[in-house]
């Protein structure tokens, strides 16, 4: 074990969604913390880039990828020139191509790490973890006494991003609290539409001192319900400026996405919608919430739900609850911290 830890050229892998890129932070901050000031990062895309700055790196790789019917594929000659040395190799993806493993071979590292079987140490997939702690399963590895919830601080979004969000809260004029609902991503983690707008409408005739912010990019025509005048469509900011308004935000409703692990990780109260995906896997990790779990389809989701699930989050924002929608029962889960 020693040996490993005074690798001279550590190597982590990390591709995926920007949702993930903030559930594997915690685990590349430990590495990162592990492999002080010698670990590069392979990495890809703008947003990835912004994420990650804040890790103490040797280097940070960007590559550009190709996502195709066999999975992420790019340029293994071109990744491992830019790699360069490479004596230990840990891969955080829960995915495996040609690529990557080709990749491998370029670099030629004394030991790999990783969750399949094309690897030296072979860690166990187990998609019945949260995410987040699967990837640090990695990092148990090298230092067992690590604990994930100490590394869950907030990603470190960049300060003009902030200045503009506080800007655009402020102007929503004194003692109004903020809302932040994000409810596009692919189409069969999002909600129906016209339930969403009639679940703002109950709760900002509930309380008159909130506006809803919007975040996103793609438009749904959610401002249109009766009190559309403090419903407030933030679409299409740059994703720094969206993370930052929901960071800042007092209350959070969202669908599975990128917006509710920042919500999350910022320690904002929210309500969390899920039904194809498992809350148990990509839900909230260390933040206050109520949780809505369906079982298979968004549209099990009823309004009445959600907006109790508010009420519940406004009158005790410090709870981390779990209502199963299908079995029309509440199970309670410890309040994170």
């Amino acid at each position: 074990m020693e040996w490993r830890l005074d690798a001279e050229h550590p190597v982590v892998f990390f591709i995926n969604g920007i949702g993930d890129n903030i559930l594997n932070l915690p685990a590349l901050r430990a590495l990162a913390q592990v492999f002080e000031g010698r670990l590069t990062l392979i990495s890809s895309g703008r947003e990835a880039l912004q994420i990650f700055n804040e890790l103490p790196l040797r280097r940070l790789v960007s590559i550009p990828v190709n996502k195709t019917d066999n999975g992420r594929e790019f340029d293994t000659k071109n990744a491992a020139g830019l790699t360069g040395d490479c004596d230990l190799f840990i891969a955080l993806v829960p995915w495996c191509t040609s690529s990557l493993i080709q990749l491998i071979k370029e670099l030629r590292p004394a030991l790999s790490v990783g969750f399949f079987s094309n690897y030296d140490i072979r860690i166990p997939l187990d998609f019945d973890k949260h995410s987040a702690e699967l990837a640090f399963d990695a990092v148990r590895l090298f230092n067992p006494s690590y604990c994930l919830r100490d590394f869950t601080a907030p990603p470190s979004y960049r300060s003009e991003a902030l200045a503009e969000a506080e800007s655009l809260i402020s102007s929503l004029g004194p003692g109004t609290r903020v809302l932040a609902a994000h409810a596009d991503t692919i189409p069969e983690k999002m909600w129906v539409p016209d339930r969403f707008i009639e679940t703002l409408d109950i709760f900002l005739d509930l309380h008159k001192d909130y506006a809803a912010l919007l975040i996103g990019s793609r438009p749904q025509g959610l401002d249109s319900g009766r009190y559309g005048d403090r419903v407030i469509p933030c679409y299409g900011l740059p994703l720094s400026i969206s993370q930052s308004l929901v960071a800042k935000a007092d209350r959070f409703l969202g669908v599975d996405s990128c917006m509710l692990h920042v919500a999350d990780f910022a320690r904002v109260p929210g309500v969390g919608l899920f039904g194809p995906t498992r809350a148990e896997e990509f839900g909230f990790l260390v933040g206050p919430n109520v949780t809505i779990q369906a079982q298979g389809q968004m549209e099990q989701i009823e309004v009445g739900e959600v907006c109790a699930a508010l009420d519940s989050i406004i009158a005790n924002p410090k709870q981390s609850t779990t209502w199963d929608v299908a079995e029309g029962s509440v199970a309670q889960v410890p309040v994170a911290g």
